[in-house]
This record gives C-alpha cells, structure tokens and sequence, in this order.
C-alpha cells in the first residue's frame, strides 16, 4: 500500500525502504516482520503527514490479516533550509579558488572511469568548470539538513567524482578513495 501512495503524494516526495526481516520461507507466513522506512520532503511537515499515511498503510494491512503492528521512530532528517546569503558568499569563494585540475595520473584514472558511464555524461573537462550560482533542492538526506535550521548553513558541490557518476555506484567509491576525491 506505501508503494501505491507514490502516485497520490507530492512530487517531490522520496519513498523509500528495505524489508530488514520477511520471514524464512516463501510458502510460510512470518511471525515477525519489520520494514524501515525512509519518508522525505523538502518541508518538515509534509513529512510528517506522509508518514502518519505510510504508519496507517502498515495498520491496515496487519488488520487485514489479523495481526498487529507496531512502530517506532529512530531518526529523521530535515531536508537542507536555503540561506541565500552564505551561498552566495561560498560561490564567489570557489570562483576564486577555481574548479578541479587533475594530475597525468588521475586523468587516465578518470578516463577510464568515465568509459564505464552512461554514453551522455559531460566530458572530463568540465571537471574544472565553475557553473553559474542556482538555488536548488537535492532529494538526499543529510543530518547537515537538521543543522541548517538552527544555524545559517551553507554547501557546494563540487568535482570529487568523475562527471556523470552516480552516487552509491563503483565509479564513486573508486573515485572517493584516490585523490580524485580528496582534490575535490
């Protein structure tokens, strides 16, 4: 039932789980089940609206068996609040500094990584690129996004992966673990 409610949910709400306990067998039902879930927006209290809906999905499909259900909250993240002013402040800093250079050795090393991207990745020389100021909003959950709203916080992104590489792929923790990453 939470999956179904992807399609009656903001657009720019991220569902997201893993059954972390489903039982032993295919053909028996399970004493215990227990799923983890993920529910996130860019504003606090549209979190918390779809969550009471995913924690109703749940009660319903245990009354629908006869079982019960339970559940509990163990962490949440707010989504990154955005402060305009120390942006843009960070953006003229890096302008100054300028994008990433990669060593002869690095180069190969992103070469080759690149080949193993999706064929409409941006080429290796827009590594060193500075793109223009935009304000935006990421769907990635970040204990950095719970600070922004107590503190005037400020990030960048900037060049540690090959260009085009997706996050929680090889290409990513390779490149995160030489000094590709660390120029960055």
């Amino acid at each position: 039932m939470a999956n179904m409610m992807r399609e009656h949910v903001p657009q720019e709400t991220r569902i997201n789980y893993v059954i972390t306990a489903g039982g032993y067998a295919p053909n028996v039902v399970p004493d215990f089940a227990e799923v983890f879930y993920y529910v996130r927006h860019p504003l606090p209290s549209k979190v918390n609206e779809i969550f009471d809906r995913v924690v109703k999905a749940a009660e319903g499909a245990a009354r629908g068996r006869g079982m019960s259900m339970k559940h509990e909250v163990i962490h949440g993240s707010y989504a990154m609040l955005p402060n305009i002013v120390p942006q843009k402040l960070v953006y003229a800093n890096l302008k100054n500094v300028g994008g990433v250079k990669y060593s002869e050795a690095e180069a190969k090393f992103a070469t080759q990584l690149h080949q193993a991207l999706l064929k409409d990745s941006p080429d290796l020389s827009t590594v060193n690129t500075i793109m223009p100021f935009r304000s935006t909003h990421k769907y990635s959950s970040t204990d950095v996004g719970d600070v922004s709203w107590n503190v005037p916080t400020a990030s960048l992104n900037t060049a540690t992966w090959v260009p085009g590489t997706s996050a929680h792929s090889w290409q990513a923790i390779a490149a995160d673990g030489i000094s590709i990453g660390t120029r960055g």
